[in-house]
């Protein structure tokens, strides 16, 4: 881990080879299911009869390993409590690991069809819609319910499911004042502000929020970040705990679900959703086509899609949480700027990065 003050603390991560080795042998000890046992392609339109097959095959599984970026169960506590009351034949495991370290975790399994996830979920659209395009996600099968809640015309013929997502916040450390509601009326404010960010290298998504400023505001307002008294994070785990240490006052981007829980220990801080410039992210979910527990899996991404699903998963990010569901309370869907992966090319995510955040931000 390298660090400074004002300028950066972060991480990049690679998987051991010890760790994939780990998983080899893992995967050799058994697995309901290959690639060549179970259909990738577009979803499947289950009736009740099928998805009520489903659902017994997923029960005596008895368990389900989720690969995701959401953190541990205590950041969705409502979400994982909902899931397993209605499903509490299935024994959850979460592996748990930022977006980017998921990815390359994922892509190694993969490459050495390792059978690792059984479902994954993570908020990088490219990726969902490379391994679909691959065959490496199993068709989707949407519950009756599903369909009738328009799963069908929101999946576009694509076995990967936009659920929910969020809006970045701005968070704060509740012994200042209440910030303003937007991050420029905060440096107006407090020019010197000891602020936390989160460094751009860590994904396309953070890059985007720090494109979608200088559109609302002009280049100026990264003009005033680089001079205030900053502490660059490498992911926002970390940004999280630099805001509860006391090392930073404010922090944005913030997330809701790595924060709230540092809240709900006690520590003194608060979130805001900002009301300019919203940016966020939004969450995919697909089944991995070698799942070890394929059933349980399809059961899961269901019940992500499900407005039970949602509303769990709503009140676990309140209030920056936005679902397709028109929930009291959350964000009206697709009010949130997320990034575009057709425009966010690893070409132009550098070349932003040098032209605008590198100059700055030394």
């Amino acid at each position: 881990m390298y660090s400074f003050v004002g300028r950066r603390r972060g991480r990049r991560l690679r998987i051991p080879a010890l760790l994939l080795a780990a998983a080899l042998g893992l995967s050799a000890c058994g697995g309901s299911s290959t690639a060549a046992d179970v259909p990738s392609g577009p979803p499947v339109m289950a009736n009740e009869s099928s998805w009520n097959s489903t659902v017994t095959k997923a029960n005596g599984e008895h368990q389900l390993v989720i690969y995701w970026s959401m953190g541990t169960e205590q950041n969705v506590p409502n979400f994982i409590a909902a899931f397993k009351k209605k499903y509490p034949d299935i024994k959850v495991k979460i592996v748990f690991q930022a977006t980017g370290d998921l990815v390359n975790r994922l892509d190694q399994e993969m490459s050495a069809n390792v059978q690792g996830a059984d479902v994954v979920v993570h908020a990088s659209p490219a990726w969902f819609s490379d391994q679909f395009s691959a065959n490496h996600l199993a068709a989707l099968q949407v519950s009756p319910e599903n369909q009738a809640a328009g799963w069908q015309k929101m999946l576009n013929n694509k076995s990967f499911a936009t659920w929910w997502g969020f809006a970045y916040v701005l968070g704060y450390r509740t012994a200042q004042p209440k910030p303003p509601t937007n991050l420029k009326a905060l440096l107006d404010s407090n020019p010197k502000a000891r602020i936390g960010l989160v460094d751009p290298h860590a994904s396309q998504a953070s890059g985007n929020v720090y494109e979608t400023l200088p559109k609302r505001y002009g280049d100026g307002i990264l003009d005033q970040l680089a001079k205030s008294n900053y502490t660059i994070e490498g992911s926002n785990s970390q940004l999280s705990q630099a805001l509860a240490a006391g090392s930073v006052d404010y922090a944005y981007p913030d997330q809701i679900n790595t924060t709230a829980p540092l809240i709900a220990k006690g520590a003194p801080l608060g979130q805001i959703v900002t009301n300019q410039a919203v940016a966020g992210a939004y969450y995919n979910v697909g089944v991995v086509r070698n799942a070890p527990d394929p059933n349980a899996a399809q059961v899961f991404a269901n019940f992500a899609m499900s407005k039970d699903g949602q509303a769990a998963v709503a009140k676990d990010n309140s209030p920056a949480a936005t679902v397709p569901s028109s929930l009291p309370g959350a964000i009206p869907w697709g009010t949130v700027k997320a990034y575009n992966p057709a425009d966010w090319t690893s070409d132009k995510w550098n070349a932003w990065i040098a032209k605008y955040w590198t100059p700055r931000f030394k």
